[in-house]
């Protein structure tokens, strides 16, 4: 009877959990988790190991056992890209066999963690309380795995490494080298040139975003080398739980809780949007997202609302918008959102500059009016 119980529950997971068919995202994937760790140890990670490295385009066998024979669990792998341009989870369909085929789709380190749920509880409303995680392991696709990586989620740490930090060369200053010019007449100056019309190489308007919000609102950080981050990536816009608008029409690429640099050094919840032009802009710190990935957004309309999820150097954060615009999709193309957005950005007062004068650095330090 309990062989047919178990059958039945897992072909309604079929039916009625699609989103965790292999290559979708889960809209709310449960992420990577060291809190349930060590609320339930039954199921251990056989292979791989953590740290392997794996080719591009290489089958990962990722199996497990179950070590109480009491007990019945249905299964769910669950990874993370956390290198390269295209940073989100993947998620696959539950089972309850002991093992699962995946291969990553780009080169990277993921991070990969099995969640398991008691059986009989996986279709109630306690299903929440009987929900548990494997060990993590941490996987170089196409690569090996950065120190970083390999001491992040190794359960013997002590304590979090600290990320790698963006390096900055400076240019080698040449000394001039005078060469004596032999004597010519001078030739007349060239003509100014004449202004170009209001366009770049996307060919649109030089700020062809509008401000993210309905009315101006203060900054707490500037984009750029500041006071606090070198360099911040971002505009942090000092704001509370509101409506925050797409900047421009184009297509949500992105959405869920970041994990790039694990718990302590998170974004919190994000969304990401890749406009008709090219460019990205990735919203972070939401407390909920209004769209899904997939979704085709109109300039100006409502995709998040402002929050306080993520956490730098292990401690919550204040409410704000950690809001970014980008060439590419990768978080190393990101610019200064000043230079994008149509704004009057003398109404962008700089929040508490007296009370912080660090705050008045990066790429438009001012402080409003």
């Amino acid at each position: 009877m309990g062989k047919i119980i178990k059958i039945l529950l897992l072909a309604l997971n079929s039916l009625f959990l699609p989103l965790f068919a292999q290559g979708e995202p889960m809209i709310d994937a449960p992420g990577i988790n060291e809190e349930l760790m060590s609320k339930n140890q039954d199921v251990e990670i056989l292979a791989p190991e953590y740290g392997q490295r794996f080719e591009l385009g290489e089958d990962i066998v990722l199996s497990w056992r179950n070590q109480n024979a009491q007990k019945s669990y249905t299964y769910a792998p669950y990874f993370y890209y956390v290198i390269g341009d295209f940073q989100m989870s993947a998620s696959f369909r539950n089972t309850d066999d002991m093992s699962y085929t995946i291969r990553p789709f780009q080169k990277s380190v993921i991070v990969l963690q099995l969640y398991y749920w008691d059986i009989d509880k996986y279709m109630t409303e306690e299903r929440d309380e009987y929900m548990y995680a494997s060990d993590i392991l941490v996987l170089g696709i196409g690569m090996d795995v950065p120190e970083y990586w390999l001491k992040r989620f190794d359960k013997n740490r002590t304590e979090n490494p600290t990320p790698p930090q963006s390096i900055t060369i400076e240019e080698p200053i040449i000394p001039a080298i005078i060469v004596e010019q032999p004597s010519t007449p001078p030739k007349p100056p060239k003509p100014a040139p004449k202004p170009k019309p209001k366009e770049d190489v996307l060919g649109q308007d030089v700020k062809p975003f509008r401000f993210p919000f309905s009315k101006p609102v203060g900054v707490s950080q500037w984009h750029g080398y500041t006071a606090f981050q070198k360099p911040h990536k971002g505009i942090d816009f000092s704001v509370a739980r509101e409506n925050t608008l797409a900047v421009g029409d184009g297509l949500v690429v992105g959405r869920g809780y970041d994990t790039y640099y694990g718990k302590c050094q998170s974004g919190g919840n994000f969304l990401t949007i890749k406009h008709d032009n090219g460019m990205h802009t990735v919203y972070f710190h939401l407390e909920k997202s209004y769209v899904d990935v997939g979704k085709r957004v109109k300039k100006g309309e409502v995709v998040a609302k402002t929050g306080n999820s993520g956490s730098w150097n292990c401690q919550p954060l204040a409410h704000h918008l950690h809001f970014e615009t980008r060439k590419g999709r990768s978080q190393t193309t990101h610019v200064n959102p000043v230079d994008y957005i149509e704004q009057d950005w003398n109404l962008i007062p700089t929040a508490n500059y007296k009370k912080y004068p660090g705050r008045l650095t990066g790429d438009n330090p001012h402080p409003g009016r």
